[in-house]
């Protein structure tokens, strides 16, 4: 295994195999990328539990690091993996389900990974959480006989939603319009790598909170580092990590 190439300064020992991929789902073939993240010092079979973090819409499994990182300080391996259409993984041209979405993450976890679901404790965001209800849900009708290794449930799961823009009453269900100015304003063309990114945290955190110190500072100048602006600076690098790999950097923005 090699040291994780999440774009930090800071040092917990995040150990993968190199570039791991994993084709999933016969009924809609794909091929994922995923990285498992074990604790400095990890020994197999001591980790203090295991945990299966499922990334929102357009956003890579990467995004997860300072969850990881702290998980990982509490003893805890996590695997994070890019959803199909996204980052370093396979994007077919066809329309995606949730029901898809869910069966691809089964079968990561259950058949690649080799985890049961019963041991596990999932967590997910945004669209990972929609189709983390699908992975339930199936996991209690017994969907994932096949694959499940006998279990009906997750150890634990943690479902959440982000989404800046408000919700407006009236139209329950529906995205409010700054969703999708939000959204417009990210694909507006010539913008750098870096003003994307910044762009599409916009749609999930707020104004003042992508405003305030992260409490990093910059690694040359010392310079305190606001909460978007080290959330951008981690986007740029896996932006032009991809073009190093020969993966479409936009693949994800």
């Amino acid at each position: 295994a090699q040291a994780s190439q999440f774009p930090h300064r800071h040092h917990i020992a995040l150990l993968r195999p190199k570039m791991p991929f994993a084709t999933v789902n016969a009924a809609a073939p794909v091929r994922l990328f995923y990285e498992v993240h074990r604790p400095s010092g990890w020994e197999p079979g001591k980790e203090r539990g295991r945990c299966f973090l499922c990334m929102g819409f357009q956003t890579e499994g990467y995004t997860w690091e300072p969850q990881v990182q702290f998980l990982n300080q509490l003893g805890f391996v996590c695997a994070t993996f890019d959803n199909r259409g996204c980052g370093r993984s396979g994007r077919p041209v066809y329309r995606y389900t949730t029901k898809m979405l869910a069966r691809d993450a089964m079968e990561l976890l259950c058949v690649e990974l080799g985890w049961k679901p019963g041991e596990v404790h999932a967590l997910a965001i945004s669209m990972g959480g929609m189709y983390g209800l699908e992975m339930l849900a199936g996991l209690t009708e017994g969907v994932y006989s096949d694959i499940s290794h006998g279990s009906a449930a997750f150890r634990s799961a943690a479902l959440l939603v982000t989404q800046t823009a408000g919700w407006r009453r009236g139209l329950e269900g529906f995205l409010p319009l700054g969703f999708f100015q939000s959204v417009a304003s990210a694909g507006w063309p010539g913008l750098t790598a870096k003003a994307k990114i910044y762009k599409g945290m916009e749609q999930a955190f707020s104004k003042e909170w992508l405003r305030s110190d992260s409490g990093v500072r910059h690694p040359k100048t010392e310079a305190a580092l606001t909460n978007g602006q080290l959330l951008t600076r981690r986007g740029a690098r896996q932006h032009h990590a991809k073009i190093a790999e020969g993966v479409d950097p936009d693949n994800g923005l």
